[in-house]
């Protein structure tokens, strides 16, 4: 609410002033608010009067209805998946969206408006949703991501909602999809010794019993999908915060990440001592498998990961280390409580993990957060081979690539500003620009003009307010090598981009879809090998007779790739010219028996290992197991965003054509199928 503040120059004034605060303190909730960011959208009906127009059965709004409310739940942690839950002053609803990573644009506190002429209002399980058309089963669908925007606005951000305070005698089914806190609950004993979810993904979601001490007990239902599903439940007693939702006679509750829990330290009904339970935290053995664990909440893990530190301390913030697999395809800033000299530049480190310590983020750049220097172990010298870039792709792939080794090349070196403990300068290619900042104490000379190349790790800088920066940080004088009487090298990025829209049921293995194009290289056309004669549908590249092994309803498999079931696709550079990838993304679909996993591998190394698999957008339906294996859950038979390969430095420099094969196996039948929708391939392709 605006607060009004004048001048009082004599009573009368004084009095209106009065008036004004008076009127304006009657403004409704569902009003938008005085301040910018809010679009010129009339509110027709509360959420409360929007439910009412529900009489039993699905129903597609007709007329110009608009409904507003601010986002109570987001899909940052993982626990809620392609949907968003909003709530006015009346009522909270849920609306499905068929999209990742929602949070970016509908985080918790955004005020969103929805124009719901042409979307359906109804049930799923008993409860209210807002999506568009009906799904098979019955209740509505989500509204595709392209369609979004036509129906949802997004207003202003950082609105507060206060949860509604109840006992769970008190909790019923007008507040459903509404911030509730719940007075006074704990774990029940039985389920005192369990995670929130299970990690192993033999269970999607998972009950824990809360109750209270009157009796009184209510489901808390987390997705395994979560990035706390590892996390041990609370011992204590305390309030708890989150969505009230049923499934049909089901009380349920969803939390929005652990800070909901946080209140649950209180002595228990029974005297006991409350507290937390410490968590092990999910398992990890790599520098990258650390990194997928982070969703955009906080994350506790295990294990031990290894790595080269990169960074040269003092070039770097006290107490910061940068260390990345020797591979390159991960790293990550450490930052330990005291600063620790002897981890010098290309020493070889394991670190063990602990739950002491937090993957979280500080200025938009991914951390392993209060690191003990015990936990270090040298295990001698290490070396790091950065991939040769350009500065457009580390910008487009910054989030994948800090902490990583970078080479550019024929780079303008121009110094820009200087403060207190050192200097900002700027680096320019034919692709872009992007800061390094040296330290003053780091004694590293930088010489304003033309370089033949520039040597460092990628970072980003992104503090409260301001746009994200990214930058490339060198470790001593020799990673910039000035001057050269070489002719800069052309390179031209790609994006080769596979849509398959002329695939028919008919079209054999060769997909007839017209190939993308980009200077200096050409692309193949993608062709099946050892499946099906034809596609078993069009518009995707989907065939059957995949390899078995998949039991429905399980995820315990018996098959494993066979080498002689593939998708295939190569690419070639011109005369003269050579290849350097950076990523590849793709979107996939399976029946309801068909792949449960897939891979890929390519000619560079003769097919004979997984290329690096993670999953870009943080969807729950996707994970990757071992080893570099893409998995789906068994329910989904819809297009699934989020695959994407990450090339290493063995993916640079190449003059010869590259071939890219894509295996699915464990099918649930050999009639079940394995679809690729959509693959994009992104990189350059430079002069030799």
């Amino acid at each position: 609410m605006k607060k009004f503040s004048k001048q009082l120059m004599q009573l009368s004034a004084l009095l209106f002033a009065l008036v004004v605060i008076v009127t304006a303190c009657k403004r409704t909730f569902d009003e938008p608010p005085y301040r910018s960011g809010d679009p010129d959208l009339k509110i027709t009906h509360t959420i409360k009067q929007f439910q009412d127009l529900y009489k039993g059965s699905a129903l597609t709004i007709t007329d110009d209805v608009i409904i507003a409310g601010v986002v109570v739940g987001d899909d940052a942690s993982g626990n809620i998946f392609k949907y968003i839950v909003i709530q006015d002053s009346t009522a909270g609803m849920n609306v499905q969206l068929d999209a990742s990573s929602l949070n970016a644009t509908y985080p918790v506190g955004r005020r969103v408006f929805i124009k719901a002429k042409g979307l359906t209002l109804g049930t799923y399980g008993g409860m209210l949703e807002l999506g568009l058309g009906v799904a098979s089963a019955g209740y509505p669908a989500r509204i595709p991501q392209a369609q979004i925007a036509d129906f949802l606005v997004a207003g202003s951000t950082e609105n507060v909602v206060n949860p509604i305070e109840l006992n769970i005698a008190d909790v019923k089914n007008a507040y459903q999809n509404m911030l509730v806190k719940l007075k006074g609950v704990e774990v029940a004993k039985a389920d005192l010794s369990k995670a929130y979810a299970d990690t192993s993904l033999v269970s999607t979601a998972v009950n824990i019993s809360l109750e209270d001490c009157n009796g009184g007990s209510i489901v808390l239902r987390s997705s395994s999908y979560a990035n706390f599903a590892g996390s041990k439940v609370k011992q204590g007693k305390g309030d708890i915060v989150g969505i009230y939702t049923f499934y049909n006679t089901t009380p349920q509750f969803v939390i929005r990440d652990t800070t909901d829990v946080a209140a649950m330290t209180g002595t228990r009904c029974d005297g006991s001592t409350g507290g937390t339970a410490p968590s092990t935290g999910t398992k990890v053995d790599s520098i990258r498998a650390l990194r997928n664990l982070y969703v955009g909440s906080d994350v506790i893990a295990s294990g031990t990961i290894t790595g080269v530190v990169i960074s040269n301390i003092s070039n770097e913030s006290s107490a910061n280390y940068r260390i990345a697999q020797e591979n390159n395809q991960a790293g990550i800033l450490v930052y330990t409580k005291s600063a620790n000299s002897s981890l010098a530049l290309g020493t070889k480190v394991q670190l063990t993990l602990t739950n002491a310590d937090t993957l979280t983020t500080y200025n938009g750049d991914l951390e392993y957060k209060s690191f003990t220097t015990t936990n270090f172990t040298t295990l001698g010298t290490g070396s790091v081979t950065p991939r040769v870039t350009t500065i457009a792709a580390i910008n487009a792939n910054r989030s994948q690539w800090s902490s990583t080794m970078v080479t550019l090349n024929n780079v303008t070196i121009a110094a820009s500003t200087t403060n207190g403990t050192g200097t900002n300068y700027t680096l320019t290619d034919a692709t872009g620009s992007l800061v390094t900042f040296v330290r003053s104490a780091a004694n590293i000379t930088v010489t304003p003009g033309t370089a033949t190349s520039v040597t460092g790790y990628v970072s980003i800088y992104k503090p409260a307010g301001v746009d994200t920066t990214t930058q490339l940080t060198i470790r001593n004088t020799a990673d910039i090598v000035m001057g050269s009487t070489t002719p800069p090298v052309t390179t031209a990025n790609f994006t080769g981009l596979y849509g398959f829209g002329s695939v028919t049921a008919t079209s054999g293995t060769t997909d007839p879809t017209a190939v993308p194009t980009a200077d200096n290289m050409t692309f193949g056309s993608f062709t099946a090998n050892g499946v099906s004669a034809n596609p078993n549908t069009s518009g995707r590249f989907s065939f059957t007779t995949w390899a078995t092994g998949a039991t429905n309803g399980s995820n315990t498999f018996t098959g494993s790739l066979d080498a002689a079931k593939y998708y295939e696709v190569t690419i070639t550079p011109a005369s003269g010219y050579k290849l350097n990838f950076d990523s590849l993304a793709f979107t996939v679909q399976r029946s309801g028996t068909g792949v449960r996993q897939w891979a890929v591998r390519s000619s560079v190394d003769g097919y004979a290992s997984n290329l690096a698999a993670s999953i870009s957008n943080g969807n729950a339906n996707l994970s990757v197991v071992s080893t570099d294996v893409f998995q789906v859950d068994d329910a989904i038979s819809t297009a699934q965003e989020g695959s994407k390969i990450t090339f290493s430095t063995g993916f640079t420099n190449l003059t010869g054509a590259v071939t890219f094969r894509f295996y699915g196996f464990n099918a649930e039948g050999t009639g079940g199928t394995f679809s690729l929708n959509k693959a994009a391939f992104y990189g350059s392709a430079a002069k030799q």
